[in-house]
């Protein structure tokens, strides 16, 4: 609401903004929608979990473990007439809805384990066991409208408007085995496999297999090594495995039906309720593999004051489960299906030095640094690229998946560029966006033709943090800052708000903007009612890059003396988010999702969905027994 609005009129009712300028949107009072609308949540929780261990033999352990979750909610809502809506200003037509669900989770493991060791050289550890996991999930609801008065809330006062029933369920079967062996805790080896079953897939691919396997050589336990001052600690290490991924939703295989109403025969026909196909089946649809090999290297210096890890991967992705574009003519815009390959590779580094380290005051500091690259390697037997969300995502062979998509502004046409046979978008003048002639033909298209190009990728390029830690004496303080650089996203709430048509508009949208070749502005902002609005092009790239104190703690042990019962007491105070420096004019540049209750997630759009995050204020303390 306007700053210049007050929440109360002067004969004590609600002021609002329902009668506002042509050109302006309604705006409710929202202190008056928080206190008449009635909007009551009920959640019940119970969580549970027990296992039994046995040693049934020498060496032998057999446990079993059981746990379950079951959730219960309601939703009870009225809207009263006195409550203006976002569109119309009080009184409203009242309307209600109420709905209740529930899920339950369960899942139990059983394993059986050796563990030997012998001639006090050689460890042996051997696991082998099953899993079986499976989730239900229920829910009704109903809506009614055009309650006679506000006096009784509850919907058999309305008229029943609509209703909704939705049942889901999905089961994970799982055998896994497991070999450890170490010798002389200086050479070690592991081995893996797993079996997973999961109703997510088609008939005919319902399983997938992934062994795993890695060695260590801890070199600092050789006797070169042995009474070395500086080097206390040297691993090094390797590993290969190949895991699975079923996160697709449940369901996907099957080919859907909805529901329609059709009219047929002469004149004005009979209307005919009736089901049709919503999707595509696909029994061959199977788990996602990934092949990830990793390096890396622990290293201690000084007693381990120091402490370095270095870790190299490699990930391939294949078989992706993705929604591939199908033409008009099959009655489907997509299906999903197992194509093309991904691969991420890059780098991790965290580095630990114990800077100061004495009878009183000690002086710990973390530092953590990685690098990945994501890029496509193939994408079916033709290689075309996977177009999302209205065309602004972009997935192609040797880019990022889920790349941003748009047009390359290149500055503000003026009548002279115009004069000059610069191309130019149909229908532009003077003063609105010049964009860059990708493919040479002499005309710029729509942003999702072949000058609409590669603009930017979410994933950010770098990912850091570094804690520092101190105590002096009953005292501490911890300093947790974070970062990123190098994401790019595109930001959906700009477009809308770029949009010259809108009734909401930002500052930058006018600040330095051309008016005429003799006052061209900034260069760069469009003249007053452009035709561009919009436009997905890189008007809409935000860099993502920050740098926050992510969390300040001071802490204070209080001292007790000789107390009997309580060993220690420990009073402190913790801001998390305490600032955040960025050029992200969104909420949170950490957030690159599009999506909310309504709408699908989008990876690499923000808005919509985006929140900013909080910033807490906690005190308490921390009791010892």
């Amino acid at each position: 609401m306007p700053p210049n609005i007050p929440v109360y009129n002067p004969d004590g009712s609600y002021a609002d903004d329902m009668h506002p300028y042509p050109g302006f949107n309604q705006i409710p009072n929202p202190l008056q929608l928080a206190k008449e609308i009635q909007n009551h949540n009920v959640i019940y929780s119970t969580l549970f979990n027990t296992y039994l261990k046995l040693n049934v033999l020498k060496y032998f352990e057999v446990r079993t473990n059981f746990g379950a979750t079951m959730n219960y909610s309601r939703n009870d809502f009225y809207h009263p007439s006195t409550a203006p809506d976002f569109f119309a200003p009080a009184p409203v037509t009242p309307y209600g809805s109420s709905s209740t669900g529930d899920l339950y989770n369960w899942l139990s493991e059983t394993t059986i384990n050796y563990q030997r060791i012998f001639s006090n050289a050689h460890s042996l550890n051997f696991l082998a066991g099953f899993s079986a996991q499976k989730e239900h999930a229920h829910s009704n609801s109903v809506s009614a409208t055009n309650f006679p008065n506000d006096l009784v809330q509850t919907l058999n006062a309305g008229v029943i408007n609509g209703g909704n029933s939705f049942e889901s369920e999905w089961s994970l079967l799982s055998f896994i085995g497991r070999l450890n062996y170490a010798y002389r805790d200086k050479y070690l080896v592991t081995a893996t496999f797993r079996s997973d079953g999961s109703s997510r897939f088609g008939q005919n691919t319902k399983w997938g297999s992934f062994p795993s396997g890695a060695m260590g050589w801890v070199i600092s336990k050789e006797k070169f090594l042995a009474n070395s001052h500086t080097l206390s600690f040297l691993k090094l290490r390797l590993s290969y495995g190949l895991t699975g991924n079923n996160n697709i939703g449940n369901y996907a295989h099957i080919g859907l039906l909805g529901y329609t109403n059709q009219t047929f025969g002469s004149g004005q026909g009979t209307n005919y309720s009736g089901i049709y196909p919503t999707s595509l089946s696909n029994e061959d649809l199977s788990w996602e593999k990934a092949k990830e090999i990793d390096a890396g290297a622990d290293i201690g210096l000084i007693g381990d004051r120091i402490f370095l890890s270095f870790d190299y991967y490699n990930r391939r992705t294949s078989d992706l489960l993705l929604n591939v574009n199908l033409p008009s003519t099959t009655g489907f815009s997509s299906v999903l299906t197992n194509i093309g390959e991904v691969e991420n590779k890059g780098y991790e580094i965290a580095l630990t030095t114990r800077n100061i380290d004495n009878h009183s005051f000690s002086w710990t500091t973390t530092f953590n640094f990685a690098y990945n690259r994501n890029k496509v390697l193939k994408l079916g037997p033709t290689g075309d690229p996977i177009y999302d969300f209205y065309g602004t995502r972009i997935t192609a062979v040797g880019g990022p998946v889920g790349a941003s998509r748009g047009l390359i502004q290149t500055g503000v046409l003026t009548q002279k560029d115009i004069d000059a046979g610069v191309p130019i978008f149909p229908g532009e003048t003077a003063g609105d966006a010049k964009y860059l002639d990708v493919n040479k033909d002499g005309t710029i298209s729509n942003f999702n033709g072949d000058d609409g190009v590669f603009i930017g990728d979410a994933n950010p390029k770098y990912v850091f943090g570094i804690n520092n830690m101190l105590s002096y004496r009953n005292f501490d303080l911890s300093i947790m800052i974070n970062g990123q650089t190098g994401g790019k996203t595109m930001d959906l709430t700009s477009q809308g708000l770029w949009d010259p048509s809108g009734s909401n508009v930002m500052y930058k949208q006018y600040d330095g903007r051309y008016i005429s070749d003799a006052e061209p502005g900034n260069g760069w902002t469009l003249r007053a009612g452009n035709i561009n609005g919009g436009t997905p092009d890189t008007r809409l790239i935000q860099k993502t890059d920050y740098l926050r104190i992510r969390n300040v703690s001071l802490g204070y042990q209080i001292p007790l003396g000789k107390a009997q019962y309580i060993k220690g007491i420990r009073t402190y105070i913790s801001v998390e988010n305490l600032i955040t420096w960025t050029d992200f004019e969104g909420f949170n540049p950490q957030s690159t999702s599009f999506g909310g209750s309504q709408v699908a997630t989008i990876n690499g759009l923000t808005g919509g969905g985006s929140y900013p995050l909080p910033r807490i204020v906690s005190l308490g303390f921390n009791f010892t027994f």
